[in-house]
């Protein structure tokens, strides 16, 4: 498959978790939702760690790759508390402002430029942000799109999920070029559902009588995660990481979607507007911005 395939099923995959989780398990915290798919994508992971092959490390790899942990444990856990307490139409969009993010920390740690192009993409998101809040009927005025994004906690979540994911994006290369794509992508999901799985176990408990209530959309919600990690992997190994990321952001617009479809989310005019927009402008920053 090509690679541009790859990174649109890594899409689908990432906006079909979020809406079984939205769905079926957004009545537990956020600490428990988040388990949810550490539980059951953890064996999907560590069958892949299995079967990939240790490349050569490079010296500063195991450094590097212990801080990508609790960076991404923090974005992990902001992600989950977005889709628990707010629509996905609300929420997933802002993923797509990961790359705006990654110019700005891209130029401070890897010494990297954007253009023109750039500069056009963060508009397209900024746009596709105010239009995203856009009630039709309730007025307001032009601060009225601003006013909603400021009383929805989950558009707050993920906005700084997406700043979070900015800096571990930047970690991530550093490891993969430390290391091997398809390794790093293995070796850390590993680590990580572990971890996480360990650390809800130690503090709260892990949600068993909700896996037990949803057994099918628990596993379903693992194996998205499983699956959208290994097509990521597979579709970053083949084709430039800005090239992959930004279409990979076309979730935003399948999350609106979905949450119409599947969750009768409503707005689907101006959401669905704004989130084209938005993924738009990921799409030019990654295609062109830099």
């Amino acid at each position: 498959m090509p690679w541009y395939g790859l990174a649109l099923l890594a899409a689908l995959f990432t906006a079909s978790q979020a809406t079984l989780l939205r769905r079926w398990f957004s009545d537990l915290s956020t600490a428990h939702m988040a388990a949810i798919p550490l539980v059951c994508g953890l064996p999907v992971f560590a069958v892949s760690l299995a079967a990939t092959p240790v490349p050569d490390l490079q010296d500063g790899f195991w450094m590097v790759f212990w801080i990508t942990q609790p960076v991404n444990a923090v974005g992990f856990a902001l992600h989950m508390r977005a889709i628990r307490v707010s629509p996905l139409s609300l929420t997933m969009p802002y993923l797509a402002l990961t790359p705006a993010l990654v110019m700005l920390t891209g130029r401070a740690v890897l010494g990297e430029m954007p253009n023109a192009w750039g500069a056009l993409g963060v508009l397209c998101i900024a746009c596709g942000s105010y239009i995203l809040h856009i009630e039709p009927g309730r007025g307001g005025g032009a601060l009225a799109p601003l006013k909603a994004f400021a009383r929805e906690p989950g558009s707050r979540c993920m906005l700084g999920a997406a700043t979070i994911y900015a800096l571990a994006s930047v970690l991530g290369k550093k490891c993969v070029l430390l290391s091997s794509p398809q390794f790093f992508a293995m070796l850390f999901h590993t680590v990580f559902a572990a971890a996480g799985v360990l650390a809800l176990a130690l503090c709260c408990g892990l949600p068993l009588a909700a896996l037990r209530r949803h057994p099918v959309a628990g596993l379903c919600s693992g194996l998205c995660f499983g699956a959208e990690a290994l097509a990521h992997n597979m579709a970053i190994a083949l084709a430039k990481a800005a090239y992959m990321i930004a279409i990979k952001r076309f979730s935003v617009v399948l999350s609106v979607l979905f949450g119409h479809l599947f969750l009768h989310e409503r707005n689907l005019r101006s959401r669905l507007t704004g989130a084209a927009l938005m993924f738009a402008g990921a799409a030019i920053i990654g295609l062109a911005g830099n």
